[in-house]
C-alpha cells in the first residue's frame, strides 16, 4: 500500500458499494431538482441555498447507505430535510438580521425583485400567520407541502398516510382559511 505523502498513514480502503452509488444517483436525479427549486423559493441567497441542498444531499446518501428505506415518498421527506435545515439557518442567522450584520455584506435573504434583506424574515412570518390562520397541524401540513413544496396530492397523501381525496379536502379547507389572512 501507498501512503500519503510524508504522514505516514495508509490511505482509506472503505469505498462507496456500485449499489449504493446508483441508488444515490437515482435518488439525486428524482430529488435534487424539485428541492432545489423549493429551497430557491425559500431562501434567496445562492450560498445559503447550496449549503441546504449539500446538507440534504448528504443526508439521502447516509439514508440510502443504511438501507433503511422510506416510510414517505422520498421527495417528501427531502422536503422535510430541507425545511428543517432551512429553518435552523435561519434561526442560527436571525441574530445577525436583527443586527444589521449580514454575512460577508451580502443580504441573507432576497425577494425575488428586491434586494430588501428582510424578505427572508417576512416570509417565516407570513407561514407563522398562515400557520396560525389554518389552526390544523394536518392542514396547513398539506398547504405547506402544495404550495411551498410544490408536492403533488399524491406525493402528499402517501407522506401523510391519508387518502388523495382527505388531501384535497384538507387543501381546500386550508386555502379558505388562509385565504382571510390580511397581507
Amino acid at each position: 500500500m501507498t501512503k500519503y505523502e510524508g504522514d505516514g498513514v495508509d490511505p482509506p480502503t472503505q469505498a462507496v458499494h456500485p449499489k449504493v452509488l446508483a441508488r444515490f444517483t437515482e435518488a439525486l436525479k428524482e430529488v435534487h431538482p424539485r428541492i432545489d427549486h423549493a429551497v430557491a423559493r425559500m431562501v434567496r441567497d445562492h450560498d445559503l441555498r447550496q449549503d441546504i441542498l449539500q446538507h440534504v444531499d448528504i443526508a439521502l446518501y447516509h439514508h440510502i447507505k443504511r438501507d433503511e428505506g422510506f416510510r414517505e415518498p422520498m421527495i417528501a421527506w427531502a422536503f422535510v430535510v430541507a425545511k428543517n435545515k432551512m429553518i435552523s439557518e435561519f434561526r442560527r442567522l436571525a441574530p445577525e438580521v436583527a443586527a444589521g450584520e449580514l454575512p460577508e455584506g451580502r443580504p441573507l435573504f432576497r425577494a425575488p425583485h428586491e434586494g430588501d434583506p428582510a424578505a427572508g424574515i417576512a416570509f417565516f412570518e407570513l407561514l407563522r400567520a398562515v400557520q396560525a390562520a389554518i389552526a390544523h397541524p394536518r392542514q396547513y401540513a398539506v398547504w405547506e407541502m402544495t404550495h411551498v413544496g410544490q408536492l403533488t396530492g399524491v406525493e402528499i397523501a402517501r407522506s401523510l398516510g391519508v387518502s388523495a381525496a382527505t388531501v384535497s379536502r384538507d387543501l381546500n379547507r386550508a386555502m379558505r382559511k388562509a385565504s382571510k389572512i390580511a397581507v
